[in-house]
């Protein structure tokens, strides 16, 4: 199926007509106003469609409430249609059909809903105001409509990627629709909807870089418009459970995650200085995942609360060495933040909780924070190194004199022991070992 090719208005040559006397052209202010009439319009086809989703205020059953929603899409994009081919006025066209994939998760989200009444899986369905029920009449009906409108949908998605990035319009279809599919998953369990989201991001991720970025279409007002559309499945998702249903530290892991890398990866589109801002601000959501990640970890694993500021440190050092790759600047600040909290989360440890434990992972942390900045020449690296260890080793060399625990020297020892030979073996190897860094990191970027 070919794209459906949108007849723009030729230009014709032509003189400037006189400015008016507040010293605008005409065209211009025409300009002006048609925007803001398409602005003003946009604002209330998206409020018309969204009522559809609170508010029971149509006659008869949810079916038929469904399908004057169909309907009221199917007209948006006839409408659209006789703008570009009829008028042939392409931004009108453009607006109306990027309006019609914009709202197709509220289609979606009314099918999960009507499906979701009568296969529950997972037994959360709870009790919620009417102005927010979607209820099949019987399980045939719950099957077939989302059948027969699935396909309906996927054609106006078609339709309207056809004219805001004609090139793509099969490739956005088919990753719009797979995740407008999630919302019809009958499932409400908090931890079940935190795997849906984190495994749409990660889909979102890798298809923006292989897809979307070298893409000049991807570049335009449409683009941008594009690139947030396929966004709003997993806000709509993440919003439904929120506001209906209850919710997990797994899913508030996955809802600042999501923010973090919309901030990261959408600071990309903006001007130098506001990208570098929004990916620093975006470290802060970052750590805030991580506490979310680790509070579900110790949880699920019954661990002590031992292990949570450890875990912290390596769940906040992963992230930030990671992003520290991406990054549109110099990524050592990155990884001087993931050294500092990190460091500080370790001795924060130690000092709330002392242990053997504790101790050696201070020390662990901090020897290999002291080996990093040898090797990167980095002066904040050694310095977090040389805390980490000197808290670390403090603590053992401490229980050792006053506890006079064969466990405390022996550990202390057999460590020792370990460094030296690990130091005799890099001495021999560093040159093997740097050449499968530089080929695991460059590989890790492709």
């Amino acid at each position: 199926m070919r794209a459906i090719p949108f007849i723009r208005q030729q230009e014709t040559a032509h003189l400037d007509p006189e400015p008016d006397q507040s010293g605008e052209h005409p065209e211009r202010q025409v300009e002006l106003l048609t925007q803001l009439l398409r602005f003003v319009g946009a604002l209330v086809l998206i409020a018309a469609a969204s009522v559809f989703l609170v508010q029971n205020w149509a006659r008869g059953d949810d079916i038929s409430r469904y399908a004057m929603l169909l309907g009221f899409s199917g007209l948006m994009t006839i409408a659209g249609l006789l703008c570009g081919v009829g008028i042939r006025e392409s931004k009108g066209a453009r607006t109306l059909l990027g309006l019609v994939a914009t709202i197709m998760p509220v289609h979606f989200a009314v099918l999960g809903g009507l499906f979701y009444s009568r296969f529950a899986l997972d037994g959360v369905l709870t009790h919620y105001g009417t102005y927010t029920s979607w209820i099949a009449p019987s399980k045939a009906a719950a099957i077939v409509t989302p059948l027969c409108a699935v396909p309906v949908l996927a054609g106006f998605m078609y339709v309207a990627f056809s004219a805001l990035a004609r090139e793509m319009a099969g490739r956005l279809t088919g990753l719009f629709l797979v995740c407008n599919l999630a919302l019809l998953v009958p499932v409400r369990s908090a931890d079940l909807v935190a795997w849906q989201v984190i495994i749409l991001l990660v889909g979102l991720v890798f298809f923006g870089r292989k897809c979307l970025r070298q893409d000049v279409v991807m570049q335009t007002f449409e683009g941008y418009w594009v690139r947030g559309m396929l966004w709003l499945p997993v806000m709509v998702l993440l919003g439904r459970q929120y506001a209906l249903y209850t919710g997990s530290a797994l899913l508030s892991g996955g809802v600042w995650g999501s923010l973090a890398l919309f901030l990261f990866v959408g600071a990309r589109l903006c001007k130098e200085n506001v990208r570098n801002i929004l990916q620093a601000f975006s470290t802060f959501p970052t750590l805030v995942a991580c506490f979310f990640f680790v509070c579900e970890v110790v949880d699920v694993f019954g661990l002590s609360l031992g292990w949570f500021l450890p875990l912290f440190a390596f769940f906040q050092g992963g992230a930030l060495s990671v992003m520290s790759l991406y990054t549109s600047t110099p990524g050592a600040g990155y990884r001087r933040a993931a050294a500092i909290v990190g460091v500080s989360s370790l001795i924060g440890n130690l000092i709330l909780l002392p242990g053997v434990g504790a101790a050696f992972a201070s020390l662990f942390f901090g020897i290999v924070l002291l080996g990093y900045g040898v090797w990167s020449r980095q002066k904040v690296m050694l310095a977090m190194g040389a805390l980490a260890s000197v808290v670390g080793l403090g603590y053992h060399v401490r229980q050792a004199i006053y506890l006079y625990s064969w466990g405390n020297w022996g550990s202390l020892a057999l460590f020792g022991l370990a460094i030296i030979l690990a130091a005799s073996f890099l001495e021999k190897n560093h040159l093997t070992l740097r050449q499968r860094m530089a080929r695991l990191h460059e590989k890790f970027r492709e």
